[in-house]
């Protein structure tokens, strides 16, 4: 099924998915979802539960080799384009793409959040996890999060180590970082 904007809104609105939120404030809006599902990053699943959105990421848990001391790296917010403000309080995350094993996902997420080259750290598989919860991004949508974890320790002298900062992305997102306390791993 091809999608656009007025039918996955109308598919939305059938399956009672208010999308009135949608875009405004700290939320994503109609065309990033549709641009998100055409990305392959994300699917729609209907059954007799009504229709839901899927989504598989990794989640990285980045750490220095000390990792008692400093902790765990969190994305604390992040500025979008156009001015908006997402509270983010979360682990760095990226989504895994069509055809894209999770590894090569957290590898890009490292390379493409934190701007580090794969010979800056050290990367260890998880235990895989899932999330049913509404959707973060996308109000009053139901998701699905299949969620693979990987450990991050970074080297020696990496630039992330440091208390608080921001990394800019092409797109012109801005990410902001700091350091939580430590947590059993």
């Amino acid at each position: 099924m091809l999608l656009n904007h007025d039918a996955l809104k109308s598919l939305l609105n059938l399956f009672g998915v208010n999308v009135d939120l949608w875009g405004k404030g700290e939320f994503k809006g109609l065309d990033d979802f549709l641009e998100e599902i055409e990305r392959g990053e994300s699917y729609l699943k209907i059954d007799e539960n009504g229709i839901s959105r899927t989504v598989e990421i990794v989640k990285l848990f980045v750490c220095d080799e000390d990792h008692t001391e400093r902790g765990f790296l969190l994305e604390l917010k992040q500025v979008l384009p156009d001015g908006r403000v997402r509270e983010r309080m979360q682990y760095p995350s990226e989504k895994v793409k069509s055809g894209e094993t999770p590894k090569a996902a957290a590898m890009r997420g490292v390379k493409e959040e934190l701007h580090i080259s794969s010979n800056g750290y050290r990367l260890f598989g998880t235990p895989l996890t899932i999330e049913n919860m509404v959707s973060r991004s996308y109000p009053n949508l139901p998701c699905s999060y299949v969620i693979h974890n990987f450990k991050v320790i970074l080297n020696h002298g990496s630039p992330v180590l440091r208390e608080r900062f921001t990394i800019a992305e092409e797109n012109g997102t801005t990410n902001f970082f700091g350091w939580e306390h430590p947590k059993k791993f």
